[in-house]
């Protein structure tokens, strides 16, 4: 009946699971140990959260303007952050930075 009247059925042992998984997202491990950034990623948001710029973090990293930028847009989507103070933050929280 739940359903059919537009809600959802969660059974325990999936809520467990969802629980499970958002916490390792939070964070920043995904489940089964592997981290939710590559390691390219985590080098640009440690360099960003350290106050360089898209084209200071490519100057370090030998690495064009537009593959940083590229880079940050991948890094938004899997924190769902948008801001570049979150995105610091969310690095200095997880000891990126």
């Amino acid at each position: 009946m739940t359903v059919h009247s537009g809600g959802s059925v969660i059974t325990p042992s999936l809520a467990g699971h969802l629980l499970r998984e958002y916490s390792h997202v939070s964070r920043g491990v995904r489940v089964g140990g592997r981290p939710l950034l590559m390691s390219r990623e985590q080098d640009i948001l440690r360099l960003m959260a350290h106050g360089y710029t898209d084209r200071e973090i490519g100057a370090q990293l030998y690495v064009l303007t537009r593959t940083v930028q590229n880079n940050l847009t991948r890094i938004r989507l899997k924190t769902g952050l948008r801001r570049r103070s979150e995105l610091a933050r969310w690095a200095v929280e997880r000891a990126m930075a």
